[in-house]
């Protein structure tokens, strides 16, 4: 019989042995058996370089196929495998290793939608303004707590009514009057201090002070009013006690104000001289003192000489011709009073 004549259906199941099909030599190693397009079958190397997905029928490569390290490939190793030796798409994120991958190696651009940035991968101090969109509406509970940046101001709307307190105002802070609500209702206002007042003052009781001032003219005296603002009162522009019979041209003076001196101009005639000038010489000049010395005679007062910055006064004798009987007294006072 021919052996050529013997057909597959004339061969039994698993009936030829591996020594009688043609099988690799060693100069065939690695090497796979190929059909021929019916010619006789020859060995073939495997050329990976050229190897992508669309040459594979899916899953027709099971992973137990795959050594622990892969062969080289295209005369190379995948350690130099390169972007333009792979097919796009053609290796499944399932094929990725451990490894981590450098930022190097990552495309710049924006990141997928589901990536997550966590705050250790935010550089302090890189997020602006403009990173922050104007819908954000940050809540509160996001702020940190404590002492803002010097750059940032605060408007009185953010401020809560009534929350300011006395030690959050500096001690040199120098408010302005105009800054201040000068109507404090019932409150009490009390100072150690002086207290400037450039227009009227109503209501004013204290307790320590012994000097009121006034910024006005010092020849003008200061008036006293009601609350209807009528004048009930005024403050005398000069006054003075003084010794007529003491000795020397200059008289002893008791007590005084706006006075400096008392000069003798003859028996009992006297020259009181002012500190400061007054305004005018239609002032009024009032005399009074102890006129039953040196006798027992009934006594009276003169003046008789007005300048702005003196009034001359006299003790007379009330029973004797005018001028002729002055005598010198031991009390005097003269009162000086005027509307500038």
């Amino acid at each position: 019989m021919s052996l050529t004549q013997i057909t597959q259906s004339g061969i039994g199941d698993q009936a030829v042995s591996l020594d009688k099909l043609l099988h690799g030599t060693p100069s065939t190693n690695g090497k796979f058996l190929r059909a021929n397009n019916g010619a006789d079958p020859t060995f073939e190397t495997v050329d990976l370089t050229s190897l992508s997905a669309s040459n594979l029928t899916s899953g027709t490569i099971p992973n137990a196929r795959f050594p622990a390290t892969l062969p080289a490939i295209g005369g190379g190793s995948l350690t130099g495998l390169n972007a333009s030796e792979l097919t796009s798409g053609t290796i499944p994120s399932g094929r990725f290793g451990t490894d981590t991958i450098t930022t190097t190696a990552i495309a710049s651009g924006a990141l997928p939608t589901d990536v997550t940035v966590a705050s250790a991968n935010i550089v302090n101090g890189t997020i602006v303004d403009a990173d922050i969109s104007g819908s954000a509406a940050i809540a509160q509970s996001k702020i940190a707590t404590g002492n803002l940046p010097s750059g940032i101001t605060v408007n009185s709307s953010n401020i809560v009514n009534g929350s300011i307190v006395d030690a959050d105002v500096n001690a040199s802070a120098a408010i302005a009057g105009t800054k201040i609500n000068a109507n404090f209702g019932s409150q009490n206002i009390s100072t150690t201090g002086n207290l400037s007042v450039g227009g009227t003052i109503t209501g004013v009781t204290t307790n320590t002070a012994t000097n009121i001032q006034t910024n006005a003219n010092n020849n003008v005296a200061p008036v006293f009013k009601n609350s209807s603002g009528v004048e009930i009162a005024r403050l005398v522009k000069a006054y003075v006690n003084f010794n007529g019979q003491s000795s020397g041209t200059n008289k002893t003076i008791r007590d005084s104000f706006n006075v400096t001196s008392v000069t003798d101009q003859a028996v009992g005639y006297y020259q009181v001289n002012f500190d400061r000038a007054m305004a005018d010489s239609d002032y009024s000049a009032l005399v009074t003192g102890d006129l039953r010395s040196p006798n027992t005679r009934s006594s009276g007062t003169d003046c008789n000489f007005y300048t702005t910055q003196l009034v001359r006064v006299s003790s007379e004798d009330n029973n004797a011709q005018y001028g002729q009987s002055r005598a010198d007294v031991q009390i005097l006072c003269v009162c000086i009073l005027g509307n500038t």
